[in-house]
């Protein structure tokens, strides 16, 4: 295996235990935050094969489009309140 990368059983239980996690409620901000960070790291780390400036290109290249997409959904009105009832009338 080379260094760097994980095996396919950890992969897996890693994935089983984030299924699962999910499936029976992730209810703290910080996880849900750290998971899909988590996946970026692994996705990182599995496409360097060990190389560090390879490693930061591909998490830096990857956090960049997630930050560029989260304010796109920013700008349409993701974050706006529009199930709540508005109390004025």
């Amino acid at each position: 295996m080379a260094k760097g990368t994980i095996s396919m059983e950890a992969g897996v239980v890693a994935l089983l235990l984030f299924v699962v996690g999910i499936r029976f409620g992730i209810k703290n901000l910080a996880a849900k935050i750290a998971a899909p960070i988590a996946g970026v790291v692994l996705l990182a780390s599995q496409f360097s094969h060990g190389d560090v400036h390879e490693y930061w290109t591909i998490f830096t290249g990857v956090m960049s489009l997630s930050i560029v997409m989260f304010g796109f959904y920013v700008m349409i009105g993701g974050l706006s309140k529009r199930g709540r009832s508005d109390d004025s009338n």
